[in-house]
């Protein structure tokens, strides 16, 4: 991939990263991000609000019961179904 788009509902991670603040951090993971952001592509971050994004949130959390793992939904979870039809 040569364009990327990032989006999170952290406004704090999207500053950080998307503005290179990450590159003095002295924690390991925010520096591991930041030498991936070097690389030859082209990187856009975004914050999406939470409340803008609910259906991928509810997904999310029913995904992450499953860690590392690729979590593919045949048929929405039940606990999702009313953010779905709200959307």
């Amino acid at each position: 991939f040569r364009k990327v788009v990032i989006k999170s509902d952290n406004a704090l991670l999207v500053d950080l990263v998307g503005n290179g603040y990450a590159a003095d951090s002295n924690i390991s993971e925010w520096r591991l991000i930041y030498d991936l952001c070097k690389k030859d592509w082209q990187l856009k971050f975004q914050h999406v609000p939470r409340d803008h994004n609910r259906l991928a949130y509810c997904m999310d959390k029913a995904a992450n019961s499953e860690l590392n793992r690729l979590s593919l939904f045949d048929v929405k979870p039940t606990h999702a179904r009313f953010v779905f039809e709200d959307d």
